[in-house]
């Protein structure tokens, strides 16, 4: 139960650092092209909330809530469903181990 509490608490974080992220890139767009005035820092404040938005949607991850695209698997039988399910996680496996590399290179450059 404790378990489940942090979750949710974790895909609320989540949620709530996508609704700010989202918010600052369209005032910044929407800055940039209509008064031609940028956001300051706002790369930087999107930056450390992704941070969150990453970890945080892993327990999504974790308990199979996230959206699936079934047009190709409906018809495919469950043991090739498994396959391609498999290959799905280890292809978002790589894709977190490619940003967490990322950030901590930036860590590293950053503690300089």
């Amino acid at each position: 139960r404790a378990f489940d509490f942090l979750g949710r608490i974790l895909v609320a974080i989540s949620v709530i650092a996508l609704i700010i992220v989202t918010t600052m890139i369209c005032i910044s767009v929407t800055g940039r092209y209509l008064f031609t005035m940028a956001t300051r820092d706002d790369l930087v404040f999107s930056e450390f909330l992704l941070i969150f938005m990453v970890f945080a949607l892993a327990s999504v991850q974790a308990v199979r809530e996230h959206v699936f695209v079934s047009i190709f698997t409906e018809s495919v039988p469950s043991r090739h469903r498994f396959i391609l399910e498999t290959f799905g996680v280890y292809a978002g496996l790589f894709a977190f181990a490619i940003i967490a590399v990322a950030v901590f290179s930036d860590f590293l450059y950053a503690r300089d």
